[in-house]
């Protein structure tokens, strides 16, 4: 449909599909799973505000993590639209709640953000990265600079579904490169959390070119497999 044309027609909560004001109405924001307590730096959710014991037994790169909400339904669902039917206005609504929960959560603001980059083959067959397709959103609604340029994926590395925490930790190692290291502290922006593996991986490339701070900020973060 043609943007000029979406514009003149009434707005739909992606979720309930009701008429209203923004991408997700107010009724349905309340019944999402946003994220309660969780570790400090990779997000997974706890039953009381601290580090998780894998983050003890090996602590990531990243100086903290924040993910927005749990990796639950309808989540998953506007998610897969997002990025594999490049549904505009799931995108918006996703930035949107990303948003809202990082001010809800009064995370501290970084100099800039930065999105996790996917590898120029799985770019050409996407056609766009959903990690930078919301860091670019939130970036204008936080008034944040963006880093289009700065990490670089050096591998198209296998895919990480199926694959236990340590699997996926040997397959992201030597998988980024950081190239301009501008900033002193950066926010690390992903679309979903699930060991945090990749998030870890080019949150160390970026402190290994000079970054003095990396966090990571997602929308979403899902159950860590075993």
């Amino acid at each position: 449909m043609h943007r000029a044309l979406r514009r003149h027609l009434p707005r739909r909560c992606v979720v309930c599909d009701e008429p209203g004001t923004s991408p997700c109405c107010s009724a349905c924001r309340a019944l999402l799973p946003w994220q309660g307590c969780a570790c400090e730096l990779c997000a997974e959710p706890l039953i009381e505000p601290g580090i998780c014991g894998r983050c003890q037994q090996r602590r990531p790169a990243q100086r903290a993590a924040f993910a927005a909400l749990a990796y639950q339904a309808p989540v998953v669902q506007l998610m897969t639209r997002f990025k594999y039917a490049a549904d505009p206005a799931c995108g918006e609504a996703l930035v949107d709640l990303l948003t809202e929960g990082i001010i809800r959560a009064d995370e501290p603001m970084p100099e800039a953000l930065i999105a996790v980059p996917l590898h120029r083959n799985r770019l050409r067959v996407r056609g766009f990265n959903p990690a930078h397709s919301i860091a670019r959103g939130l970036a204008k609604r936080l008034d944040i600079p963006l880093l289009d340029r700065g990490l670089r994926r050096l591998r198209d590395t296998p895919s990480q579904v199926g694959l236990s925490a340590d699997d996926r930790r040997r397959n992201m190692r030597r998988a980024f490169v950081a190239t301009r290291p501008v900033y002193g502290s950066l926010a690390l922006v992903d679309d979903v959390l699930t060991t945090g593996s990749t998030a870890a991986a080019a949150a160390q490339a970026l402190k290994s070119a000079g970054v003095e701070a990396v966090s990571v900020w997602a929308v979403a973060r899902a159950r860590q497999p075993a």
